[in-house]
């Protein structure tokens, strides 16, 4: 696995995987590019954006390629932030 130059997205959390009861067991940002980067519950950030499903964030984290993988836009978080509607 090798680390890429960091990343900076938007987008909004979803869940991609589910276990046999229903519960969400691995989220992706669903980025403004119009493309899915998985999030790695590699580190405690990448774990807490799990509570955040269907919240819009900006993350910035390093891009992963793991050989084989089936998920190529594995995103391993260092920072995040929730992006509130400015709507008044």
């Amino acid at each position: 696995m090798e680390r890429a130059a960091p990343v900076y997205l938007q987008g909004i959390v979803i869940p991609v995987e589910w276990d046999n009861c229903g519960n969400h067991t691995a989220i992706a940002l669903s980025a403004d590019d119009e493309r899915e980067y998985r999030i790695s519950p590699g580190n405690q950030h990448g774990r807490a954006m799990m509570k955040l499903l269907q919240f819009r964030v900006g993350l910035e984290g390093f891009q992963k390629k793991e050989n084989g993988a089936a998920w190529n836009n594995l995103i391993e978080v260092i920072g995040y932030q929730i992006i509130e509607d400015d709507q008044d």
